[in-house]
């Protein structure tokens, strides 16, 4: 749920954007503040596609359930902001097959599991849908404070700092354990063990 009260800071820049490409736009640039996570923008002839990457999964298999809630938080983005249930042109999924039915009914297009990465695809035409949040005030006050927290964690991106942050998030609703951690930075327990003893 897109609870503005509780944005992560790469969606809160991104709720009060113009429109749907400057909200993915903003979503790609500040989501390392929150989250070890690549989003890729490219946008073709008809459509736009999105494509999803964690920086520490070293070959390793993403949580399906980190992958479907970051799908699903950039979909939500567009249809809240626009007011209209956007669809997909397609979804594909890295991995095998299940709950198809589950997932073709909240995207509301055909699903294809297996695919070589993790992709959302947008038609283009509903990238330019204005966004009823739009509020350029707020983010001129919001982007500055955005683009020099991004620089001073560009500096200082070690695993340990992200670590921190994870813990310092995940405190709030309980005790964190590594499985946790890791799962949430889309690598295994022995892997976060073995990068941190080497950082």
């Amino acid at each position: 749920s897109l609870d503005d009260a509780v944005l992560p800071p790469s969606f809160l820049a991104a709720y009060y954007a113009r429109d749907f490409r400057d909200a993915l736009q903003r979503v790609a640039r500040f989501k390392r503040l929150c989250a070890p996570e690549d989003v890729l923008i490219e946008e073709q002839e008809e459509r736009c596609e999105i494509t999803l990457t964690w920086t520490h999964s070293d070959g390793e298999v993403t949580p399906p359930a980190l992958i479907d809630a970051s799908m699903a938080s950039l979909l939500e983005l567009g249809r809240r902001g626009t007011g209209t249930r956007i669809v997909p042109v397609a979804v594909e999924l890295a991995r095998s097959e299940g709950a198809r039915a589950e997932h073709e009914r909240y995207y509301g297009c055909r699903v294809r599991f297996g695919a070589r990465k993790n992709r959302l695809a947008l038609s283009r035409e509903e990238l330019g849908k204005p966004f009823a949040s739009y509020n350029a005030e707020l983010l001129e006050i919001l982007v500055p404070e955005l683009d020099k927290r991004f620089e001073q964690q560009a500096q200082t991106a070690s695993l340990a700092e992200q670590i921190k942050w994870v813990l310092r998030r995940r405190l709030t609703g309980g005790r964190p354990d590594i499985g946790s951690v890791a799962s949430e930075l889309a690598m295994s327990e022995r892997s976060l063990q073995r990068k941190l003893a080497e950082e």
